[in-house]
C-alpha cells in the first residue's frame, strides 16, 4: 500500500463515516464502494484511514492512484495482468481490497 497517503496522525471528525465504510466492506461484504464528492473534501484521506484500519482482514491490498488519462492497459500492467478477466481470476483465491484513487 505504498501509494496510499499517510494518515497515521491528525485525522479527526470522520468516525461515523469510517465505521459505516468498515461495516459495508467487512460486515456486509460490499464488492464496490464509491466515495464521491467535490475535490478537496478528504475522500482520499478517508479511504486511506479506513484501509489502514481494516487491511488486516485482507490477504492483498492494492492502492492505485489514477487520473482521467490513465489507460486501462497501463493500469492492468501495474497490477501484473493483461485483462480484466485475468485480474478477477488472480484475486479470487484470496481476500483482496483494491482502491482506485482519483
Amino acid at each position: 500500500m505504498a501509494l496510499a497517503p499517510d494518515v497515521s496522525s491528525g485525522f479527526y471528525h470522520r468516525s461515523s463515516e469510517i465505521k459505516q465504510l468498515q461495516k459495508w466492506i467487512i460486515n456486509e461484504e460490499c464488492r464496490v464502494v464509491a466515495l464521491l464528492g467535490i475535490p478537496g473534501i478528504g475522500k482520499t484521506a478517508l479511504a486511506a484511514k479506513v484501509v489502514q484500519e481494516i487491511k488486516g482482514q485482507f490477504d492483498r491490498v492494492i492502492w492505485r492512484s489514477l487520473n482521467q488519462n490513465t489507460p486501462l492497459d497501463s493500469l492492468l500492467g501495474t497490477l501484473g495482468v493483461k485483462s480484466i478477466r485475468e485480474l478477477v481470476q488472480s484475486l479470487q483465491p484470496q481476500p483482496s481490497l483494491i482502491i482506485f484513487d482519483g
